[in-house]
């Protein structure tokens, strides 16, 4: 009876450790704002992260704040409540999205508006493009997947439908496009070497490999 008492404590820990294990909010902006909260029910610019840090989020619910810049203040924004570096922040709800991982863009895709070939946009997603990959659907004999990404043309975070051979959910993947974009922003050139080196020696798919061979060459000359 002592040993079925003591198993199920252990499955409970378990269980409630995996449950109250923090989740994660991923930036989808370049050079995404995090913000410091002030006096008055405002934030205002603190720093600024990559796109694709992982931010621990400190709750689900969206809070409102007033967003301070240096040009005005708008009133009532959403913003997520995160811990990066140990500190409190504030990011803009349309920055960032909750999700376990990121995905990545591995050949140019056309953007559609829902997961059908008659419903596409005159837009596209380059390769190397970070993303959250959601749900399939398929119709017919193609299979789309919804994506969340950030339309660095309007400033906004978008959900749009994609073919699904176009995106990788690879972690190796998408920690090789990381160091690429680390490697092509360096300011030193022994650091951007070292990225770009680190970044070629990852085992990727084909269709990244090919593209971070390209970069590479592009990059150092």
């Amino acid at each position: 009876m002592k040993k079925i008492t003591v198993a199920l404590c252990l499955i409970t820990l378990l269980t409630a450790s995996l449950f109250s294990a923090p989740a994660k909010l991923i930036m989808l902006r370049d050079n995404g704002p995090l913000r410091k909260a002030n006096d008055s029910n405002g934030v205002e610019w603190a720093e600024t992260v990559r796109a694709g840090t992982e931010l621990e989020l400190t709750n689900k619910d969206l809070v409102i704040k007033d967003l301070v810049t240096s040009s005005k203040t708008y009133k009532d924004v959403n913003f997520f409540e995160v811990k990066y570096n140990g500190e409190t922040y504030y990011v803009q709800e349309t920055d960032a999205e909750i999700a376990d991982k990121l995905s990545v863009i591995q050949k140019d895709t056309i953007l559609h508006t829902h997961p059908s070939l008659s419903y596409f946009r005159n837009a596209m997603l380059e390769t190397g493009s970070l993303v959250i990959a959601g749900d399939t659907y398929t119709q017919i004999n193609q299979t789309f997947v919804k994506i969340i990404f950030y339309d660095t043309i309007d400033g906004i975070k978008r959900t749009r439908y994609v073919n699904q051979t176009d995106v990788s959910s690879s972690d190796k993947d998408v920690k090789a496009i990381i160091l690429l974009e680390n490697g092509r922003t360096a300011k030193s050139e022994e650091l951007k070497k070292e990225f770009l080196n680190n970044a070629k020696s990852i085992k990727t798919s084909a269709l990244i490999r090919d593209y971070i061979a390209l970069e590479y060459n592009k990059i150092l000359g």
